[in-house]
């Protein structure tokens, strides 16, 4: 069942950097996405691509998912994208990525008022251009969209250098962001921590940085994912906290913190 609508202008073309923000309406639109997907993933981060012969990184829940892509007006291309999974197309789909990976039956009762996004990435040569703040203004619009109060998906990060760095930025989350120990969940293919690597904010990826910084907490441990070869971790923001009046400024304000804080790039999530 594949997910397309009528092309939409998110946000206005920036006149200063040249960027625009819009929901795919075409296979071709689409494919753009998943391009940049399989470059950044599986080339700049050494990951494996589900279509290597291809060139495009692509699963099931894809064709079930709108696909919000951030393009350069002047170029033509696309340079950020992300895909968003409402309520409605995860059941068609069979679930929510994210069941695939944790156990998330405590989440349950938000789920009439839950989308998921996932596959986020940016082009590391557009992160100090705005692409990261048109990408979180269209998310906002979609947010007020579908009426949702909640944001979940897969933060992942990537098994580098012997694990140590994903070791190192899980631990710094298992200290600084502790989830409730009555709402932490499973994961489905645990990954096995070494407490004897020490925590380093410094290895956490910008993306992953930026959903703490707007109020996300990652609640449970790792999920091992060897497909993409990486780790895997369940975050859930509340967006009812966020008021629609000021929540561009508020994303704005923090998302430009996490940028000058240096996180880990390219920003994928």
């Amino acid at each position: 069942m594949s997910v397309r609508c009528k092309k939409q202008r998110l946000m206005w073309k920036k006149s200063r950097t040249g960027l625009t923000v819009e929901l795919a309406a075409t296979e071709q639109e689409v494919l753009e996405s998943q391009r940049l997907r399989y470059q950044l993933f599986s080339e700049a981060l050494g990951q494996q691509a589900s279509n290597e012969c291809s060139g495009i990184d692509v699963d099931h829940y894809d064709a079930y998912c709108h696909h919000l892509l951030v393009r350069d007006y002047y170029k033509g291309t696309v340079v950020g994208c992300t895909r968003i999974l409402t309520k409605s197309q995860a059941h068609h789909a069979g679930g929510f990525y994210a069941e695939k990976e944790f156990d998330i039956g405590k989440f349950s009762p938000l789920r009439e008022k839950t989308m998921e996004v996932g596959r986020t990435c940016i082009h590391p040569d557009y992160l100090n251009s705005g692409a990261m703040l048109i990408l979180w203004a269209g998310l906002s619009r979609l947010i007020d969209i579908h009426q949702v109060d909640y944001m979940m998906g897969c933060a992942s990060i990537p098994l580098l250098n012997g694990h140590r760095s994903a070791q190192a930025a899980i631990q710094y989350l298992r200290e600084r962001y502790p989830a409730p120990s009555h709402l932490r969940i499973a994961p489905r293919r645990p990954f096995q921590l070494d407490d004897t690597v020490t925590a380093d904010k410094r290895q956490l990826p910008l993306m992953l940085e930026t959903y703490l910084h707007l109020g996300a907490h990652a609640w449970g441990e790792a999920c091992l994912d060897s497909e993409l070869n990486a780790v895997n971790l369940f975050f859930l923001l509340d967006t009812a906290n966020l008021n629609p009046s000021y929540r561009s400024h508020c994303m704005e304000r923090k998302l430009g913190s996490a940028i000058k804080g240096g996180g880990v790039g390219p920003v994928y999530l």
